[in-house]
């Protein structure tokens, strides 16, 4: 396969704004999904079913966690009946359990940064969607976001039959509890050593849960379709240079008050509810295709409405988004009848905190890791055909794709490519990467950075140091990129399986 390599990528960035004309071919959607359905399920290997468009940054790895059982416990289940007079053990015998331990498992592979098209086949009709990602090194840091709540049986004892008690002798006490199976609270005889007691602990797993899938990411987290064989335009912006994001649940305590006989409800009662449940300073991602801002149900993250703090253009790490929707809860007490016969005495641990996870980006990593179009060398295999034009990256500046005036700068009213110039002259400076023309796209040249004296004749010329290396055979194709006018396959893509741009 054909791409280009900027070796040691651009400079780390908290902003970025990028702009790509791109076409996928429907032949390329169908050998990504066929692709996909040959890869391992568990674990996926890297960009399986993507068709990359640009990549950068460091491939990072995850690891699958591991539920072993942990030490081996029992507990004891004795069986009696009552003969009218006594109690007489029946059986006794010895159940074993034992609680989940978790642990870190064999590596994982990570998605890189990237812009991409996800690609799928929904009842035999090949469609794609439009997947952006900005994968960091680092990791934020939370708890009770996810918990284990290991149990603890204590002995048990069932009174299987009652013979009516002997006149003057004492009879086997009675309780009283919910059944669940009658749906009503009932009054029975029960074994004279009591309940049998079950309770929960609380065990905070947020760390090794959360970490793997590798360092926190900012993800384009919803639906916008990318139709094949099209030519669409896409810009986008981020900002995550706003500090410290932070995303904050709630924590429920309820109990269970003991029934009485004819009773028709058996509800919880709330002893203490804090909620916060709320995303706070997130940070900013701004999206748009074919010159159409994207204002989809959702926003850009996908959790607009349903997450509290979370609007249009906000994005925020996913632990972020989960610590702000998890309701961790606990009942205090809950007395009831179990299936055979005894009461069962619930407890539940609320040595357990309010859900958070906070996340302070870093520069987004990219300096000193190749930047590839549309792949880094390691992902070769991911490659598929695809037609690019036209690619400008401004690190350290950001725009609201909202503002029509703004899009004035990459995309003309008429749905063409405007000279690479206008957007210059908009956001004050040039940007890290240009390709724009056919030649440029087939050498590599790189036309964004100030130019350098040519040693030969003293005139300004493209900095080689800036130049992407070229591998493969990249072509050339015809017409130019538009939203309107002839939208069907390249020729190039007819007769070759190089990636071909201009």
């Amino acid at each position: 396969m054909s791409y280009l390599t900027l070796p040691d990528g651009v400079p780390d960035f908290s902003k970025v704004v990028l702009s790509l004309w791109f076409r996928v071919p429907t032949s390329s959607m169908i050998a990504a999904i066929a692709q996909a359905n040959a890869d391992p399920p568990d674990p996926r290997p890297r960009l399986s079913g993507v068709i990359p468009l640009v990549t950068w940054g460091p491939l990072v790895e995850g690891y699958k966690v591991l539920n072993n059982s942990g030490t081996a416990l029992s507990y004891t289940e004795t069986s009696k009946f009552f003969d009218g007079a006594n109690y007489i053990t029946s059986s006794t015998t010895t159940h074993p359990y034992s609680n989940i331990v978790h642990a870190i498992g064999a590596a994982t592979e990570i998605n890189p940064s990237m812009i991409g098209v996800r690609c799928r086949e929904d009842e035999g009709v090949v469609g794609a969607k439009l997947m952006i990602r900005i994968q960091m090194n680092d990791f934020g840091a939370g708890s009770w976001v996810d918990m284990d709540t290991p149990v603890t049986f204590g002995n048990k004892t069932i009174l299987t039959s009652v013979v009516p008690p002997i006149e003057g002798a004492t009879a086997p006490p009675k309780d009283t509890a919910w059944s669940y199976p009658f749906n009503a609270c009932m009054q029975d005889y029960v074994a004279p050593e009591g309940p049998w007691n079950v309770s929960h602990g609380a065990v905070d797993i947020t760390t090794i849960s959360a970490q793997q899938y590798g360092p926190d990411s900012f993800d384009f987290g919803n639906d916008i379709p990318i139709v094949p064989d099209h030519w669409h335009h896409l810009l986008l912006s981020v900002d995550l240079s706003l500090g410290l994001i932070h995303g904050t649940g709630r924590k429920v305590i309820y109990d269970q008050p003991d029934c009485t006989v004819g009773d028709s409800a058996f509800d919880l009662v709330t002893v203490s509810d804090e909620a916060v449940s709320v995303v706070t300073n997130p940070a900013k991602m701004w999206v748009a295709l074919d010159d159409v801002d994207f204002m989809g149900e959702g926003g850009v993250s996908g959790y607009a409405g349903s997450v509290a703090g979370i609007g249009n253009n906000d994005v925020a790490p996913q632990y972020i988004y989960r610590a702000a929707a998890v309701a961790n809860a606990a009942t205090t007490h809950r007395k009831s009848w179990d299936v055979t016969g005894c009461v069962q005495m619930w407890a539940e641990s609320t040595a357990f905190e309010i859900p958070y996870y906070e996340y302070t980006p870093s520069l987004v990593p990219s300096d000193g890791h190749a930047l590839g179009i549309p792949a880094v060398p390691a992902v070769v295999g991911r490659i598929h055909p695809v037609e690019m034009a036209e690619l400008q990256i401004f690190t350290n500046v950001t725009l609201d794709t909202a503002d029509t005036a703004k899009r004035r700068a990459f995309i003309g009213a008429d749905g063409r490519p405007v000279a690479p110039a206008e957007a210059e002259a908009l956001l004050g400076r040039k940007p890290d990467v240009l390709l724009h023309g056919s030649g440029h796209w087939i050498h590599g040249i790189n036309t964004g950075p100030p130019g350098v004296p040519d040693p030969g004749t003293g005139l300004p010329i493209p900095d080689p140091a800036k130049a992407l290396t070229p591998t493969g055979k990249i072509v050339a194709y015809t017409p130019d990129p538009s939203l309107g006018g002839d939208q069907g396959p390249s020729p190039s893509l007819l007769t070759s399986q190089a990636a071909s741009c201009q």
